[in-house]
Formats: C-alpha cells, sequence, structure tokens
C-alpha cells in the first residue's frame, strides 16, 4: 500500500510539472474515471481505499480495483470510449459518460434509494449532465455496467 501511495503522489508531483489538466484514473476491470484539474481535487487516503474529493462531488476507489493513475492532457467533453469499456469524466460539476450501450438508462438515486433524474445514452453511448441543480448530498449513477458514488457539496 505505502508503494501504491508513493506512487501516487509521485504521480501527482510530476503532471503538475508537466501542466497535465486531468487526472485519468483506469479501474481494473476496464473502466475509467477522468476528473479536470479545473475541479481541484485532493486525496484522502484510507487503508484500502482512497477518497478524490472535488468542489462539487467525491469519488471513492478501492485500492484492489485500481489499475493506475496517471495525468493526461484532454478536452474533457471529447474522452474516447476504449472498447466496451465505459468512461466517466467531471469538470467544474458536470458528468460526462462515453462508451456505455447506446440508449442505456443513467439512473441519479439518492442515497436512500429515490431516483431522481433518469437520463439516456444517445447514439454514440454518452450521456452529460450536471450535478449542481441538485442539493448537496451523497449521490448514487447506476447504469447496467457501472456504480459509482458522488458526494455533491
Amino acid at each position: 500500500m505505502k508503494r501504491l501511495i508513493l506512487c501516487f503522489m509521485l504521480t501527482l508531483f510530476v503532471g503538475s510539472v508537466l501542466s497535465q489538466n486531468a487526472l485519468k484514473i483506469n479501474l481494473k476491470d476496464g473502466n475509467t474515471f477522468t476528473i479536470g484539474l479545473s475541479e481541484n481535487p485532493s486525496v484522502a487516503y484510507s487503508d484500502t481505499s482512497f477518497v478524490l474529493k472535488s468542489a462539487s462531488v467525491e469519488l471513492q476507489f478501492a485500492y484492489s480495483k485500481v489499475e493506475n493513475i496517471i495525468f493526461i492532457e484532454t478536452d474533457l467533453t471529447e474522452i474516447p470510449s476504449v472498447g466496451s469499456a465505459s468512461q466517466l469524466s467531471l469538470n467544474d460539476g458536470t458528468i460526462y459518460i462515453t462508451g456505455a450501450a447506446v440508449e442505456e438508462d443513467v439512473l441519479l438515486i439518492t442515497i436512500d434509494g429515490k431516483n431522481i433524474a433518469k437520463y439516456k445514452t444517445d447514439k454514440e453511448g454518452s450521456v452529460t449532465f450536471s450535478v449542481s441543480e441538485y442539493p448537496s448530498g451523497m449521490y448514487i449513477i447506476k447504469m447496467s455496467n457501472l456504480t459509482f458514488k458522488i458526494i455533491k457539496k
């Protein structure tokens, strides 16, 4: 675990030196998460996971599910999909999902299980929506192949 934390901290330093604009987290299941550095993310560690926090959301990742973490230079609204794996990025309170199934349902659910929004991916398997219109709190974004929690501040 210490090696993973050291690698992550080294990646943070090198990435900031190279002026990259996004942090990409590749999971072992093929899913990826990208967060814009304009979100000013911070990282908190525990024994089994780390939490990436920004002004608008909080994402939690188990170490055992993370393949690697890299800094990239990208247009966050045009992240390409890789294979059939879904990709998620976050920038300024807007969530971008690409690489999902065509016309797949994307649900925004409160922590107590209420569906508060339903989005549908387009013919390219992409959807974009803002969480800024919702009150602060914990939410779950659920798709057929991807589920994660966010905390809106």
